[in-house]
This record gives C-alpha cells, structure tokens and sequence, in this order.
C-alpha cells in the first residue's frame, strides 16, 4: 500500500514534473493529511512540482504556457515559485500580491529549508 511505503521510509522525495498532476496523485491515493502528518517527524524534500505542491502556493505552468497560482497542500506556509530566473516567471511579484506572507522565489541549483516555522537559502 502507498501509506505504508511512506511510513517506512526516513526521507520522502518528491521530484520534478508537473504540479497539478501531483496534487491529482495525492488525491487519489489521500496522501495530503498523511504527508502533513509525517511532516513532523520525517524529512520531506521537493523540487519543483515537488516544491510547488508542499507550499500553499505554488507558481506553475500545469496548465498553459503563463504561469499562475495553484494552491498547494500547504505544509510550508509560503507562495513558492521554482525556476524564477525564466522569463514567463517575472510575474510572480505580481500574481502574488495577496499574499501577506513569505514569498520564495528559488532559482536553478538553489535550495531552501523549513525548519522551525523559518526558510532559510541554504
């Protein structure tokens, strides 16, 4: 069973790819409260999608060649766009100036961490 792989591994991955598929994914295997649970004990690592998903926003193009907004599953109380140095990222600012928190805008070969209700550029 796929609750069951999670609960035996000490790190959870989730790669790169697309952002609304991987939120389809975690619905169909009920996975949103299972990873926020685990998230207290278990070290969680996305990149890209896998980034986008673990926020509360994510910026993706899943949908069409512009960017926009998805809401994630919000382990990671921040609006998050992977890849921010490319040209149809630049209106991230923008898209999201309605949210009052932390904003993450993570370039190429960047990594950040959450520990601590802090994000940190390690």
């Amino acid at each position: 069973e796929v609750h069951q792989m999670f609960l035996e591994v000490d790190v959870i991955y989730l790669g790169a790819g697309n952002t609304m598929t991987l939120l389809e994914a975690f619905a169909k295997w009920e996975l949103e409260a299972l990873l926020k649970q685990l998230s207290k004990s278990k070290v969680i690592v996305g990149i890209s999608a896998g980034a986008n998903v673990l926020c509360e926003y994510g910026y993706s193009d899943s949908f069409q060649a512009q960017c926009e907004l998805i809401k994630g599953i919000g382990i990671v109380p921040c609006v998050f766009t992977p890849h921010a140095q490319q040209e149809e990222r630049q209106s991230f600012d923008e898209d999201s100036l309605f949210y009052e928190g932390i904003k993450v805008k993570a370039n190429d070969l960047e990594a950040y961490l959450y520990q601590d209700t802090k994000i940190l550029k390690i």
